[in-house]
């Protein structure tokens, strides 16, 4: 008897498992999550950046899913729940950037508390930081180990940008990029995101290696 119901508890069980990691999978997928397995664990935190986007047109996404990809590391897409497709949209965007408005994200994935580095990316309006990464980082800066930006733009008005983020986390970036829209379009900008990369893996490494003596 005991050996019958071992082997029938061991099929309910992987067959529990198999359950949920397909719910986790499809979970991710449907919130435009990427995920990577592949980092360490120092006392229970990730020793890998994390990296944050939001973006109107696609251009930011396309930097932000580069920049994951390139340091193997999370990311997540913030998505609004307001509505700024189009002309109107567009006039909206800048309208409540100018004016530091918040607005409703859909529910995160990530906790940034388990990274050492958040890499937040926005597109620039009204040479301001977008509605939905202003919201973000009111929401998480408490949670915020380390910070880095990067932004997409059409013309240069990154300046004030990285100033409000950088006065908005309470804490100095360890990297920036400003990227022109324009070279983003063109592929044109691979070397500069390298650069950047390799500053949040610098970083993410000395906090590993000051975690890992601490224990």
């Amino acid at each position: 008897f005991n050996a019958i119901w071992t082997l029938n508890s061991r099929r309910h069980f992987s067959t529990l498992f198999r359950v949920a990691g397909t719910c986790q999978r499809s979970y991710a997928s449907n919130h435009k999550v990427k995920s990577s397995y592949s980092y360490n664990l120092v006392r229970g935190k990730t020793v890998k950046p994390l990296v944050v986007f939001y973006s109107r047109t696609g251009t930011t996404k396309k930097v932000g899913e580069a920049l994951a990809d390139l340091i193997q590391c999370d990311s997540e897409e913030l998505i609004d729940t307001k509505k700024r497709t189009g002309p109107l949209g567009f006039l909206r965007s800048g309208r409540d950037a100018a004016r530091n408005k918040l607005t409703v994200l859909e529910p995160l994935i990530h906790d940034p508390a388990l990274y050492d580095v958040v890499a937040l990316g926005t597109p620039v309006w009204s040479g301001l930081m977008s509605s939905p990464m202003r919201t973000y980082i009111t929401i998480n800066k408490s949670k915020f180990n380390g910070v880095a930006f990067f932004c997409t733009q059409g013309g240069n008005e990154n300046r004030k940008l990285f100033d409000d983020m950088q006065a908005l986390c309470g804490r100095s970036p360890v990297s920036v990029l400003a990227l022109r829209a324009s070279l983003v379009k063109n592929e044109e900008y691979n070397e500069r995101l390298r650069q950047f990369a390799g500053a949040l893996q610098t970083q993410s490494d000395a906090n590993a290696a000051t975690t890992s003596e601490d224990r």
